[in-house]
């Protein structure tokens, strides 16, 4: 199975702003909040790094984006970022202050743990996961269901499970370095676990 294009990208966020709809750009809004200006961020399976582009980048903040995919790495290069390729399974995260991973754990299902080990074992300050957790339209619409299946494949093949709310507070709640969860997932979809290194 290929992974995603520079050319389907499009269509792929396309969907997920139909998905999403008046909460995708909320998504991103109450997740940028949360840092402040001239830290320094990792963003693991960064995509094209749209986070960074539009809402980090003006906060002079210091960042890092990885993915497996090579076509949003060279993409986000060609726009300057510095972003690398990267497999989150198989090679060593780079350390950071704050290790971030947005809408991309659901991904690892079921390892989905032993990356969270990997991500929190490389972090120096906090751990910030941003994960969907309602999913109603990609429920109701098969055809939405199976489109979103395969372009959401970042080169490892299309990933079809996803986090509740339930599940996912069980898995953040058994590490003693959680803290928090940030923001309100009923506007944005997501739950923000937050995670206390030091």
């Amino acid at each position: 199975m290929k992974s995603i294009t520079y050319w389907n990208r499009f269509i792929y966020m396309g969907l997920m702003k139909l998905s999403y709809q008046n909460k995708f750009e909320k998504r991103y809004e109450i997740l940028s909040s949360l840092f402040e200006r001239n830290c320094s961020i990792v963003e693991l399976c960064c995509g094209d790094c749209y986070l960074y582009l539009n809402y980090l980048k003006q906060k002079q903040i210091q960042y890092l984006g990885v993915d497996i995919n090579t076509s949003f790495i060279a993409h986000a290069r060609k726009m300057g970022v510095d972003a690398r390729k990267l497999n989150v399974i198989s090679d060593e995260i780079p350390q950071g202050d704050i290790l971030l991973m947005h809408a991309s754990l659901y991904q690892f299902i079921p390892h989905e743990r032993g990356i969270l080990d990997k991500i929190i074992a490389a972090a120096r300050r906090e751990v910030v996961i941003a994960e969907p957790v309602i999913n109603r339209s990609h429920q109701e619409n098969i055809m939405v269901s199976k489109i979103s299946a395969l372009l959401s494949n970042p080169g490892t093949g299309p990933a079809r499970d996803r986090f509740n709310p339930e599940n996912f507070k069980a898995l953040c709640g058994s590490y003693k370095e959680f803290s928090h969860f940030a923001g309100n997932f009923n506007l944005s979809n997501e739950m923000i676990a937050v995670f206390n290194i030091t």
